[in-house]
């Protein structure tokens, strides 16, 4: 699906696709909100393959759901099972499991279809009661400090590296061998000497208002928590988690709007020598600054950035990172850190494989790191595009999009 310049509507839009009885669905991120319209459309903006405007989905077949009141459930879905939403049920590998968990204050219990959902008019109350506990250890106050030296009381394993401390930065990341002070957000891939983990890299100060916690587990209810969610979106791995790192930046400030209220976490997960990452919004301010979220490694050999980065839709009522998902639940992004697949070797630089750059001053050979090397073929930018040299190759950029 192609997006190019969307109207503003005062309509809603579904964006996305459906099956027969919703065996198989998806939604597009934006969907019925106001950010799927207009300039600033969650559809033009983000992407799923990471080429800004475009969503891409394999629909030959799709993995077995469940059955719940014999009507279909597709894996990964979570609804609750009753009218008064006291049962929590989600669609697994082994089939329906449910918990009890009730709806946040102030949620309301309501129906949709042949299920329940909790629901708010408020989004960030809504994706706040999908947040770890905020709770734990606070950072000292300080504009662009970091925590610490945090002893990790479980190994973590971050694509073929172990580590055992890591670093909460106030800027809104997670380093692991020395502290980070960094305001000023890098598109990834940086291409630089540092893992970095950073589900909102930006001007952010904590000095006077908003707290910077970090808490571990290692037995508990959390624990169980943390199963249950990577079995759901990772499904046939049979994890067991074993340890969970919680990192919460909330109500924090941008510098130097002390009014402003910004609220996200990161949450990393544990389990042998697997390992993820997961990263929830909440509330997120509006910003004059850029943002980036996603991870990057020690030369960019593994990298992601959450659509929405370094864009208008980065922040305010309408973030796509609180509206959007790679995991269907809203305001959540979830990441297997543990290992990835080699990409290809560009000038003699790592190159992830699926990224996409142009190979010389002109932008006239567009490149892709493919499983059997890099292939170029001849692409110009497109029209209001310019060529524009980023670390080790060359983008076409637009001022409207970046």
């Amino acid at each position: 699906m192609n997006y190019g310049s969307l109207a503003a509507a005062v309509w809603n839009v579904q964006a996305g696709y459906d099956t027969i009885d919703s065996v198989h669905h998806l939604t597009i991120p934006g969907s019925f909100s106001s950010s799927a319209s207009g300039v600033n459309s969650t559809f033009s903006l983000s992407s799923n393959i990471n080429v800004t405007g475009r969503w891409a989905f394999q629909i030959d077949s799709g993995p077995d759901g469940c059955q719940f009141k014999n009507r279909s459930v597709q894996l990964g879905d979570f609804f609750w099972s009753d009218s008064n939403c006291t049962q929590k049920c989600t669609c697994t590998t082994s089939g329906v499991h449910c918990i009890t968990k009730l709806c946040s204050f102030p949620e309301t219990c309501q129906q949709t279809n042949f299920q329940f959902l909790c629901f708010n008019g408020s989004l960030a109350s809504a994706v706040l009661s999908n947040f770890y506990p905020i709770s734990g250890t606070e950072s000292p106050r300080s504009d662009d400090g970091s925590s610490p030296l945090i002893q990790l009381q479980r190994p973590f394993v971050y694509f073929g590296n172990t580590y055992y401390t890591i670093y909460v930065n106030h800027n809104g990341h997670l380093t692991f061998s020395a502290p980070f002070g960094s305001f000023s957000p890098q598109r990834f891939p940086i291409y630089g000497s540092r893992d970095i983990i950073a589900p909102f890299w930006t001007d952010l100060d904590n000095s006077q208002t908003g707290s910077v916690l970090f808490n571990q587990y290692t037995s508990g209810s959390v624990l169980q928590q943390a199963t249950q969610d990577i079995n759901s979106y990772f499904p046939n791995l049979n994890f067991s988690a074993e340890w969970v790192f919680v990192a919460t930046w909330y109500e924090v400030a941008y510098f130097p709007a002390t009014g402003t209220k910004t609220t996200f976490q990161a949450v990393l997960i544990s389990g042998g020598q697997k390992s993820f990452v997961l990263m929830n919004y909440g509330s997120i301010a509006t910003a004059g600054s850029n943002v980036q979220a996603g991870y990057d490694t020690t030369n960019s050999y593994y990298h992601f950035t959450i659509p929405g980065s370094f864009s208008s839709s980065a922040t305010g009522s309408n973030s796509t990172f609180s509206l959007g998902s790679n995991v269907n639940v809203t305001g959540r992004w979830a990441f297997q850190v543990d290992s990835g697949v080699r990409g290809c070797q560009f000038n003699d630089t790592p190159v992830q494989l699926g990224d996409f750059f142009w190979s010389d001053s002109n932008c006239t050979q567009k490149c892709t790191c493919t499983t059997s090397g890099i292939h170029c073929v001849t692409e110009l930018c497109s029209f209001s595009e310019t060529c524009v040299a980023t670390n080790i190759q060359f983008l076409c950029l637009n001022g409207n999009i970046n």
